[in-house]
């Protein structure tokens, strides 16, 4: 499965790289498809979470670049059940929710983003990264 994945997302990136979001989007909705619920995702093998984990953050940025915020921040959410303390999908909610005018959220976001970053710096580890 492992390698069904990484395929898919590759084949997304490419897409994503050429502007072509909604292709991309496409690669990375078939991938996470594949996957059980996302409620199971805590089963998984951590290797397999983390592309899940990738693939949910790279929708969102897809459905943020087409002006889709509702489902961006859905995205972006999914990635974050799978690794709550991803630096980036936090960074990105926050962004994503700071253009729907959600305040208080993009601001919490942002704050817990801030705080992740932080520990990161000092060494005290912090989540995924990505791409």
């Amino acid at each position: 499965m492992l390698d069904l994945l990484q395929n898919l997302k590759e084949k997304g990136n490419k897409a994503f790289r050429a502007s072509q979001y909604k292709d991309a989007i496409k690669h990375y909705t078939d991938a996470v498809e594949k996957v059980p619920l996302i409620s199971n995702v805590r089963n998984l093998d951590q290797k397999v979470k983390d592309i899940i984990h990738i693939l949910w953050n790279n929708r969102a940025l897809c459905h943020y670049k087409i002006g889709r915020l509702e489902m961006a921040e859905e995205d972006c959410s999914k990635a974050l059940i799978v690794d709550p303390f991803s630096l980036k999908a936090n960074k990105r909610r926050a962004i994503i929710r700071k253009a729907m005018c959600k305040w208080k959220l993009a601001a919490e976001d942002f704050g817990f983003a801030v705080g992740l970053a932080q520990l990161e710096r000092d060494g005290g580890g912090g989540g995924g990264g990505g791409g």
